[in-house]
């Protein structure tokens, strides 16, 4: 299964390892995409998808199981779950009533992508008493933020830019939970990090051409395989088939579109390769419970 996260950083442990730490997470830029506090009942559900960014679960109260690609995690109050960009992920509640904060973020370092702040850090990190609360603190604080800067160039207000500066201090006390409980980043690269840097020709041209009929033949050429086996590397890396991770790509930009344009629904997909209102509709009911309208008028209210 494909952890998006390369350019593993080697240390010694134990102290050694908050030493190298510090230089690298004081280059860390986070962008934060999406954030929201939930506090859901027995029944949620989170459809399969696939999304361009970093997610962050914190539970905060109640149980929920999660599965990202082939490996499945069962997270209670302190846990936090970090699963990576590109990677099939879906969710359910395990307990009658459920809490928890959700940041959706890219990071980059020295302006390079997959900041080595997050390379190999663990999917599921535990926390408990002060130290929960902190980080419990920082994620409702970065869906505050957020929120106060939904108008306007959200990238550049005030409320946009103390939103990203709090994800980097989110990410830089994850990491030093994680060092400090005893874990350590592996000295060699994983073969799923490197069957993911060797993806990245395919997931790039997909992100670039989502709206188009991409096959699998055009796909596999840019990376210089045999479209069998780059359709059986894909799968085993992403958890998907091509096919099935271009119609999510397709349904994120559709949802993007959705919220951020006025566009008509035929407009958003002819705009993301769904051909039709009609066809874009079905997707959307399938996905999100709800059709493309509804969807605009709830917001990012109805995932986390």
């Amino acid at each position: 299964m494909a952890r998006a996260m390369k350019n593993q950083m080697l240390v010694a442990g134990g102290d050694a390892s908050a030493v190298l730490l510090e230089p690298l997470l004081v280059d860390v830029v986070c962008r934060v995409r999406r954030a929201g506090w939930y506090e859901l009942d027995g029944t949620w559900v989170l459809p399969e998808r696939v999304t361009p960014a970093y997610v962050l679960f914190m539970i905060n109260f109640g149980t929920a199981e999660f599965t990202e690609a082939d490996r499945r995690f069962t997270l209670g109050p302190g846990q936090t779950l970090l699963t990576s960009p590109h990677v099939v992920q879906s969710g359910r509640a395990r307990s009658t009533e459920l809490a928890l904060s959700v940041v959706h973020f890219t990071a980059h370092s020295r302006g390079l992508p997959d900041a080595p702040p997050l390379a190999g850090l663990p999917s599921v990190i535990t926390s408990s008493g002060p130290l929960h609360r902190r980080i419990a603190r920082l994620g409702r604080r970065i869906a505050d933020e957020l929120s106060r800067g939904a108008t306007g160039d959200r990238d550049l207000t005030p409320a946009m830019l103390a939103a990203n500066g709090t994800c980097s201090q989110l990410v830089a006390e994850l990491w030093r939970t994680a060092v400090a409980q005893g874990w350590q980043p592996a000295e060699e690269p994983a073969r799923a990090e490197a069957d993911l840097a060797r993806l990245r020709p395919a997931l790039e041209l997909i992100g670039e051409r989502y709206a188009e009929p991409l096959t699998v033949a055009e796909l596999a050429a840019v990376v210089h395989l045999h479209p069998t086996y780059f359709a059986q590397l894909f799968r085993r890396t992403i958890g998907l088939s091509p096919g099935r991770y271009l119609s999510h790509v397709r349904l994120a930009h559709a949802r993007e579109l959705l919220l951020a344009t006025g566009l008509g629904i035929d407009q958003v997909a002819m705009r993301t390769g769904h051909g039709s209102a009609s066809y874009l509709s079905r997707v959307f009911r399938a996905a999100e419970g709800v059709p493309p309208g509804t969807y605009r008028r709830t917001g990012e209210r109805l995932q986390p």
